[in-house]
């Protein structure tokens, strides 16, 4: 499905490779909110420059660059020249990435090292000649009647990828989450469709509001409104996947209304609501 604005456009694809989704566009106005995702982020900026903020650090992408993001990294986005950028960016999750990278059948039985138990040491590199496979094989995935060969091609960018730059344990990636800090967060995943307070989440964490925002954000990269909003965007796909109307979801997840809950998931995700149910397969209404 895609979307197109002024000369700016966005598509996302559900692949016919378990467990990958493919998102492509050319934004130049357009800016996305800080944010997450559950699963691997892996992509490559086609052309311009794509600039974004991940651990801390302001990173510029451009061609011959490659984006690896491993779950629950924070980053948002925007156009660090007047042109835009455009990119390609494949959301591969934790088993279809045991698939395709260590070649693990359903049963957990793989051929050798579990290299997608990794996890990305750099949200951004460049390596020209692996950007320029990954696209390749990209082009391959969104062609129709081409499932095997894509992801035979797929398979072998992707097992390159984590050899050369994964490794990182699961254990390092939250130093700072502390036994409160993670309580808030069990706070913010539970009741996501309340209206939690600052204050609330102050007295789970045991300190000042103003610190348990800073700590809150060290941790997880983001402050407990941003990391409140993504828990609810995560639920409203799975009400839209089951079809129920933007409207529903909308007051569902916790969002004032749906005018506001479309702004959100667009600045989360790229498209509107009503464009990413349309490329999962799915029908809603209003």
């Amino acid at each position: 499905m895609i979307q197109q604005q002024a000369n700016e456009w966005s598509a996302t694809n559900r692949t016919s490779v378990e467990g990958v989704d493919c998102f492509s566009a050319k934004f130049v106005s357009h800016v996305f909110d800080r944010h997450s995702h559950e699963e691997f982020a892996i992509g490559t900026t086609l052309g311009g420059v794509q600039s974004f903020r991940c651990r801390g650090e302001r990173r510029d992408s451009t061609a011959g660059h490659m984006m690896l993001m491993n779950p629950d990294d924070a980053h948002d986005g925007w156009a660090g020249v007047r042109a835009g950028f455009a990119y390609r960016m494949l959301y591969v999750t934790s088993d279809g990435a045991s698939k395709l990278v260590d070649g693990e059948d359903d049963s957990g039985k793989g051929r050798g090292p579990r290299l997608s138990r990794g996890l990305f040491r750099e949200p951004l590199v460049r390596d020209e000649p692996i950007a320029a496979a990954f696209a390749a094989a990209v082009e391959d995935l969104l062609q129709p009647a081409n499932s095997l060969q894509a992801a035979e091609r797929l398979s072998q960018v992707l097992r390159i990828v984590f050899q050369r730059y994964a490794g990182v344990s699961e254990g390092e990636q939250r130093p700072g989450a502390t036994a409160r800090i993670t309580q808030v967060r069990d706070l913010l995943e539970s009741r996501y469709s309340e209206d939690v307070t600052i204050a609330t989440v102050a007295d789970v964490a045991g300190v000042s509001r103003v610190h348990a925002t800073r700590q809150f954000t060290s941790t997880y990269g983001m402050p407990p409104h941003a990391y409140l909003n993504q828990v609810r965007i995560r639920h409203a796909k799975e009400l839209l996947r089951a079809g129920e109307s933007m409207a529903a979801v909308a007051v569902d997840v916790g969002f004032v209304d749906q005018s506001h809950f479309s702004r959100r998931f667009k600045r989360s995700v790229g498209v509107s609501p009503l464009a990413w149910v349309r490329s999962m397969g799915r029908h809603t209404s209003n």
